[in-house]
């Protein structure tokens, strides 16, 4: 009987998966402080380049070229600010029925622009002579920030606290 069902089908053809991978899908991959991460986290199975399987993927209706591992990479140069969507749909074939099935799915991601925030710790304004303190935050990880002053010099003390020492009024 098993040789028989083995028959089955086109040439007795099966769908083998032997390409694993880790998966993380968040909802939206931006987030502000306070905000909860989510994502569907999974484990992906494909066919190899030899399976039968005829492949295709496409990213709100254009086609992409998926490499040996069954990955297409998708590519977008945002244009605009704000949260866009974007639809993802691969289609396989089944080697034995013939049968195509589609396997649909929503995606998101936020686009936000660079700032820059300056807020005196004690004061609204800068007094020559003493360290004026100061915390500088930025659309990048505060090891990334340096800071330039004219009329004076500014330094880091942590983090993205700093003290700055005018040297002249104007």
């Amino acid at each position: 009987l098993n040789y028989l069902a083995g028959k089955v089908g086109v040439g007795g053809a099966t769908v083998v998966l032997d390409k694993f991978t880790v998966v993380s899908a968040p909802r939206k991959s931006y987030i502000i402080k306070g905000e909860k991460f989510e994502t569907d986290v999974f484990l992906s199975a494909s066919a190899g380049k030899d399976s039968q399987t005829g492949l295709s993927i496409s990213v709100n209706g254009k086609s992409l070229r998926p490499d040996s591992d069954g990955v297409a990479k998708y590519e977008v140069t945002a244009n605009g600010l704000g949260v866009k969507k974007y639809n993802a749909a691969i289609t396989v074939s089944d080697p034995v029925t013939g049968e195509k099935k589609t396997f649909k799915k929503e995606f998101e991601y936020e686009v936000g622009q660079r700032s820059v925030t300056v807020s005196p710790l004690k004061m609204n304004v800068f007094y020559i002579g003493v360290d004026n303190p100061l915390t500088i935050t930025a659309g990048a990880g505060s090891e990334k920030v340096t800071a330039q002053f004219s009329g004076g010099a500014i330094s880091k003390t942590s983090g993205n606290q700093y003290i700055a020492k005018p040297s002249a009024g104007s």
